[in-house]
């Protein structure tokens, strides 16, 4: 690589284009996980402040790998470099910033470790830091989702709610008979369970909320619960 080269690589210069449109791009990966993986409630997930910085650690990861993909000679940098400004400048940076992406998050180097051949590099450093980041948000979920739980099956009996609750969601929404059956396991794993003391009907209540907000989303829930909320009170 001339000096040249390297100095263009080394500074945004001409390049910003590229460094923003990788980052942009790699921020927009991350509110993807977030929205795939946390599907009951993704927009709840994706408010966390744990969220935001893992967006944010997507784009500096995804600016950092373009940055990488120059020094590197992993792609080539003459139409970003010589195309100016406009519509070529911006489909250059764009296709770069893509594929830069993969260098961080996906690419390993072979490095021998006591003789041994081991897959290590960038990307081992990035998913740990990533996988914090989502752990944060995890608990964060769950935290809130316990408020809503808590807010929506209040004073609700299992007993009384085990069958109408989980047909009346199902019915809100479009049929589908692998949701159903996945309803349906999951409301008779909670009948099952063989919890001791006078509170166990409320406790198999709080537990069939949260499994209907995992299926159906917490505002399905709460529309089925105070539909029917003055038959499925607790007995006094």
């Amino acid at each position: 690589m001339s000096p040249a080269v390297q100095g263009l690589c080394l500074s945004p210069g001409q390049l910003w284009v590229g460094y923003t449109v990788a980052a942009f791009v790699a921020g927009l990966v991350g509110i993807a996980d977030v929205l795939t993986k946390y599907k009951d409630n993704p927009l709840l997930a994706l408010s966390t402040g744990a969220a935001l910085q893992y967006v944010v650690a997507n784009a500096l990861f995804g600016a950092l790998a373009f940055w990488l993909a120059m020094v590197l000679d992993m792609v080539d940098i003459k139409g970003l470099s010589s195309a100016g400004h406009g519509a070529d400048v911006v489909k250059s940076g764009l296709i770069v910033g893509f594929g830069a992406i993969f260098i961080l998050r996906g690419v390993a180097f072979k490095l021998a470790v006591g003789g041994r051949a081991s897959d290590v590099g960038p990307s081992t450093i990035v998913d740990a830091l990533l996988a914090t980041f989502d752990q944060s948000i995890n608990r964060t979920v769950g935290q809130r989702k316990d408020k809503t739980v808590g807010s929506i099956m209040a004073g609700v009996s299992f007993a009384k709610s085990a069958n109408i609750l989980p047909s009346y969601c199902l019915s809100l929404l479009e049929k589908d008979d692998a949701i159903a059956a996945r309803v349906g396991t999951l409301v008779e794993a909670i009948h099952t369970l063989d919890l001791p003391g006078p509170d166990a009907d409320a406790q198999k209540a709080f537990l069939l909320g949260n499994t209907l907000m995992a299926v159906f989303g917490a505002p399905v829930t709460a529309a089925a619960v105070k539909r029917f909320k003055g038959q499925l009170a607790l007995d006094a």
